[in-house]
């Protein structure tokens, strides 16, 4: 069994799952490129199996995994010890070409992140970055699926938009718990706004 197949939709009924949770959006996703959706789906499922308390946590123990080799053995185990997260943050510096000083905006937790995506976003000037799902590499985090830039965009224009679609968010960390349990209607601020696509392991 490889990696990739750890990502397929047919597992856990993720084409089911997408469809559904898709399905209330149509009259934006109309509007994408056929290769968003895809993008979306992928880094939707990579974010189902490898977030805090995600599927990588069951598949560790299945056979099939267990027949893997201890280097792919070794690249899940460390997935399941650093989650992957969705994440709405700035930058703070960029010391080194593709490599950023990111700060959640509303957790205020700073990290290291590779992305030739965002560099790309730059061209058009910063904003405030929702780095979609990211993953931790050994030795810094590293971005997988869309990146969006939100020029002209506040942290409280964002919370509101959180709020318009689960009114019982209240706290930063209400809107964290609330885009890490289904980031579906947060994707689709894609629509209105430039982005940048990288999907390397």
């Amino acid at each position: 069994m490889s990696l990739d197949a750890l990502l397929q939709p047919s597992r856990e009924g993720f084409s089911k799952e997408m469809d559904r949770l898709i399905a209330p959006y149509r009259q934006v996703t109309k509007t994408f490129q056929p290769s968003w959706i895809g993008m979306i789906k992928a880094q939707y499922i990579g974010h189902r199996v490898f977030k805090k308390d995600g599927l990588i946590k069951k598949y560790l123990n299945h056979a099939t995994v267990k027949a893997l080799t201890p280097v792919e053995q070794d690249y899940l185990k460390r997935q399941s010890e650093f989650p992957w997260r969705y994440s709405y943050s700035a930058i703070i510096a960029n010391p080194a070409p593709d490599f950023y000083e990111m700060e959640d905006v509303f957790s205020w937790e700073p990290y290291l992140l590779y992305s030739p995506s965002i560099s790309k976003t730059l061209s058009d000037g910063p904003g405030i970055l929702m780095v979609q799902s990211h993953w931790f590499n050994g030795a810094c985090w590293q971005t997988f699926g869309p990146v969006i830039s939100f020029r002209g965009f506040e942290p409280d224009d964002i919370f509101f938009f959180g709020t318009e679609i689960n009114p019982e968010i209240a706290t930063e960390e209400d809107l964290i718990a609330d885009i890490e349990k289904n980031p579906i209607p947060y994707t689709m601020l894609i629509s209105g706004f430039p982005i940048s696509l990288h999907h390397e392991w």
